[in-house]
């Protein structure tokens, strides 16, 4: 792993970096949470570079990387990190917010940009887009990915029907509706940006709010980026 490391012990603001190894050979799976999701084979991405997002990082063990940006679940979940046996991308305004650790040694501290809608080029940041699954695919971006399939990324507020229990949704944390509409809506500012440079993406979630892509089941979406 030739990636910085930066400044676990919370004493200053030191962001990690994203480098190598990148991952313009082979498809990227971006995976989320979503009910598309419900009974899915995660088997069948041997082969991609794997970007599990959130809870996700607990079904996929064997991802090539994690990531996740919200305080809450960095701080409810910082045990768990621990045996997590990939590294772990997680974007914060500042190390501190998430408290003083010890943090996981796999942990890659970045830093998070709210604003402007777009795709940071700068290794140590991610722009949010106001979620994890649009700051994920920065990461994917910033690996320079160039096939892309979302998968589970329906982006809508019923968490009901959500793709697996242990990816610990709390419900009391469920957002508003309106919320997911503009993140969903977020994504067709990077479009361009991505087509520019030549970057397929695929949304393999069907009734996905996130129009921005070509929407397509699963099994077409994965033939779609080999």
């Amino acid at each position: 792993m030739s990636e910085n490391h930066g400044d676990h012990n919370g004493s200053r603001e030191a962001f990690s970096t994203v480098g190598p190894p990148w991952w313009s050979d082979r498809p990227v799976a971006i995976v989320g949470n979503g009910p598309s999701l419900r009974g899915f084979e995660f088997e069948r991405l041997r082969g991609f570079h794997v970007l599990a997002v959130k809870g996700a990082m607990f079904n996929v063990p064997w991802a090539a990387a994690g990531f996740g940006l919200d305080i809450p679940r960095y701080i409810e979940w910082s045990g768990m990190l621990k045996r997590v046996p990939f590294i772990v991308y997680w974007a914060t305004p500042r190390i501190s917010f998430l408290g003083f650790g010890p943090h996981a040694n796999q942990v890659r501290f970045l830093r998070r940009i709210d604003a402007p809608f777009m795709l940071s080029d700068d290794p140590h940041t991610v722009y949010s887009g106001g979620s994890s699954g649009y700051g994920a695919l920065n990461v994917a971006w910033l690996k320079r990915a160039k096939r892309i399939v979302l998968l589970g990324f329906e982006y809508n507020a019923d968490f009901a029907g959500h793709a697996d229990t242990r990816a610990f949704i709390d419900k009391s944390r469920v957002q508003d509706p309106g919320r997911w509409k503009q993140w969903a809506q977020n994504f067709g500012c990077i479009k361009r940006q991505l087509e520019v440079a030549g970057v397929k993406v695929i949304n393999a979630a069907p009734d996905s709010r996130i129009t921005a892509f070509p929407k397509m089941p699963i099994d077409d979406a994965l033939r779609e980026v080999q």
